[in-house]
C-alpha cells in the first residue's frame, strides 16, 4: 500500500548522519550545534510540520 494513501507523507528525507546520533544521545539536536550537518533538513522539517499544523 502506498503511504500516500492513508497519511500525510513528509517530502524530506532525513539522511543518516553520524551528527544526528551524536547529538541526540547528549539530549540534544543537530539544531542546537552551530554548524552541525544535518541542521537544514531538520530546518525544513520543523518548518513543513509547522505549516501542516498552521503554526
Amino acid at each position: 500500500m502506498r503511504l500516500i494513501k492513508v497519511g500525510h507523507v513528509m517530502p524530506l528525507e532525513v539522511p543518516l548522519l553520524e551528527d544526528i546520533h551524536v547529538y541526540a544521545e547528549q539530549g540534544l539536536s543537530v539544531l542546537d550545534v552551530a554548524k552541525a550537518s544535518g541542521a537544514e533538513v531538520f530546518e525544513a522539517l520543523w518548518d513543513h510540520t509547522a505549516r501542516e499544523l498552521d503554526l
